[in-house]
């Protein structure tokens, strides 16, 4: 009828091509099952049945309709969905696909998650992108779980290969992952990162652009009692020893007597404070160290004598300066810096007395 109105009012009419119709038809059911194969990507063995179905009549909605959509593998991943994810690799689903417009493969939004399952899944069917960079972000998965503090899954990663001395671009500098963790707080990732490999190294002048100075600073004035073990059990203090002034650099107080001021000017609990100067003293820390710059340091020092908890921090230190280091205490500490970064690796391996290995890896420093 709109056709004959049409002819009378002189206007031409366009008859659609059939095939075009039909091709046009095909291509709207295609993304509708995409859509539907969406929707499935849950958890129920129901789901799992009719995305079965939809992928038995085009397979290509296993890779994304047209290579512009959202891949089902990767929807099941960011949506959680463990057992959708190992039935879409079942079924061959491309592990290692990067979605465009994410700039993100499916391991990479995987440790991003709460738990590791899926990407314990993902790194069985071996996911090459362990190491790679995302396009969008630059980081690497491993930089990704330990910013999301995803303790299983940064271990998990570690153990499949991935590089500990990753890092993130900031402000022009390299923020490797071990520094990163400290930043957060997350203390056991710190430890697991140092145990796999993780360097400490910086350049060598003692300046607030070190990043091994400025973390140090950071994890005593954050009380992390554990992150500054770990760090002085995989050679903190030894690498701090090794650092140069710049030549116009105004401050010529040696760095230890630096970070003493940040244990009497932060915020923590005496309990906390003394805690760390004892793990700082059983790992060598220069408590002894006298000239006249550190001379200059102990006057400063006074001024923090203002209440009794800076009166009693100050004590402490002077009692261990005035206690020498036995000769067990001295052999461990000669160990740990002879071993430096394989030290942790070759205890196990020494014909000792289990007591005694105890002690080299200073169990007994809290």
């Amino acid at each position: 009828m709109d056709a004959e109105n049409a002819e009378d009012r002189g206007q031409q009419v366009e008859v659609e091509d059939p095939e075009e119709a039909e091709a046009r038809r095909q291509v709207r059911q295609v993304e509708k099952r995409h859509v539907s194969v969406h929707f499935d990507c849950k958890c129920t063995d129901e789901d799992i049945a009719r995305m079965a179905r939809e992928m038995r009549e085009d397979p290509n909605l296993l890779d994304g309709y047209g290579g512009q959509s959202c891949p089902p593998l990767l929807h099941a991943v960011i949506k959680e969905h463990p057992r959708c994810v190992e039935f879409l690799l079942e079924c061959g689903a491309e592990v290692n696909q990067e979605y465009e417009a994410l700039g993100e493969t499916a391991l990479s939004c995987a440790v991003t998650r709460s738990t590791p399952d899926i990407a314990r899944s993902l790194l069985a069917r071996d996911a090459t992108g362990i190491n790679a960079r995302s396009s969008l972000t630059k980081e690497t998965p491993l930089v990704k779980a330990v910013k999301h503090g995803n303790a299983q899954t940064v271990r998990l990663l570690l153990e499949h290969g991935a590089r500990p001395n990753a890092g993130t671009e900031r402000n022009e500098e390299n923020v490797s992952c071990v520094f990163l963790a400290v930043e957060l707080g997350y203390e056991s990732i710190v430890t697991d990162l140092l145990a796999f490999g993780a360097t400490l190294t910086g350049h060598a002048h003692f300046d607030k652009h070190n990043m091994l100075y400025k973390h140090m600073q950071f994890a005593i004035a954050e009380g992390q009692l554990e992150s500054v073990k770990s760090l002085c059990l995989y050679g903190a203090l030894k690498e701090l020893a090794k650092l140069t002034l710049y030549p116009n650099l105004s401050t010529t107080i040696h760095c230890n007597f630096t970070l003493l001021g940040i244990i009497f000017r932060s915020d923590n609990s005496l309990e906390v404070n003394v805690r760390l100067i004892n793990i700082l003293y059983e790992f060598g820390f220069n408590f002894w160290k006298v000239d006249k710059h550190d001379k200059n340091a102990w006057k400063k020092m006074e001024k923090f004598q203002e209440n009794d908890f800076a009166k009693l921090l100050i004590f402490r230190v002077r009692r261990l300066r005035s206690r020498p280091m036995s000769l067990k205490q001295l052999s461990r500490i000669y160990l740990l810096n002879y071993f430096e970064n394989n030290y942790t690796r070759s205890i196990p391996k020494m014909l000792i007395p289990n007591e005694l290995k105890i002690y080299l890896n200073f169990k007994d420093v809290y």
